[in-house]
């Protein structure tokens, strides 16, 4: 099967072997990131059992970064949940 949506997928995860918690979900994490066009970046994942995503856009001296992050702030999942909108603008210069 060809999947060239696929192609030039950037992949990382990682799990936390000492954490101050016993529950797996909460010591996972992994995401993607995929450059759909020289100025766009679409990225997801995972973080704590959450789902998490966002993107990017680069124009020329001006960036434009997007995330939604889930977190646990407790240490059993669904007590305390922390869901942020992340915005960030940058000038490059």
């Amino acid at each position: 099967i060809k999947l060239p949506i696929l192609r030039k997928v950037i992949f990382a995860t990682d799990y936390d072997i000492v954490a101050p918690t016993q529950n797996s979900f909460k010591r996972f994490h992994m995401g993607f990131e995929k450059n759909l066009y020289h100025f766009l970046k679409l990225r997801g994942g995972i973080n704590q059992g959450f789902i998490v995503g966002g993107f990017s856009l680069n124009f020329f001296l001006i960036k434009f970064d997007y995330a939604y992050f889930g977190e646990e702030l407790s240490s059993t999942l669904g007590n305390s949940p922390l869901l942020t909108h992340n915005l960030k603008l940058s000038l490059l210069f």
